[in-house]
């Protein structure tokens, strides 16, 4: 096998999930120059599970949790230990990936919104509001991402980091009032 080329050793795999979470952590070290690790677990957390993706940018803790299966395979319970894991673990950056071309609206953001509405009630969607940062990418107050693999996933995150680090800098930085959105 060349170099750059990779060869599964067992012919069948049970889930895809663990290459998934070796994929983004190596997407982090090579493209963003970020130290990361994939399947971490501390021992008696409080939300349990492992954390999928945990990397160290500029200066900055993220967090990624990825599902490799479409989003009709993403349960409830599911986006409850997404939330759990950041309450855990106070990451500056979280993203919820799922490796699909799907739709994110229909059934994901529906159901982060359902999560929300559990925990924080009638003001979740005040306080944590999910908007549409681009196509299927999606954000809670530039610092929640939810990003799916349509068209590029390195793209898609480079997006969102620029997104936080626009945001983040805005707040430290207010030299300039943000601009007004016009009516045109």
């Amino acid at each position: 096998m060349g170099e750059g080329t990779f060869r599964l050793l067992k012919q069948s795999l049970y889930s895809f999930g663990p290459t998934l979470e070796w994929f983004i952590a190596q997407m982090f070290q090579r493209e963003f120059a970020s130290p990361a690790m994939y399947g971490v677990r501390f021992k008696e957390a409080p939300s349990g599970g492992d954390y999928d993706v945990i990397t160290l940018w500029e200066e900055r803790m993220v967090y990624v949790e990825t599902k490799s299966s479409p989003p009709r395979g993403i349960e409830r319970g599911e986006i409850g230990s997404f939330l759990a894991r950041i309450t855990d673990l106070l990451p500056d950056i979280a993203f919820l990936f799922n490796d699909t071309q799907l739709r994110m609206k229909d059934k994901i953001v529906l159901m982060l919104e359902e999560e929300l509405y559990k925990r924080f009630g009638a003001s979740s969607s005040n306080k944590f509001p999910i908007d549409r940062l681009v196509d299927e990418l999606f954000h809670i107050n530039h610092r929640i991402y939810i990003v799916n693999s349509k068209r590029d996933a390195i793209a898609n995150f480079t997006l969102c980091l620029r997104d936080f680090l626009s945001r983040q800098r805005a707040d430290l930085f207010p030299i300039l009032p943000p601009p007004h959105k016009s009516n045109v």
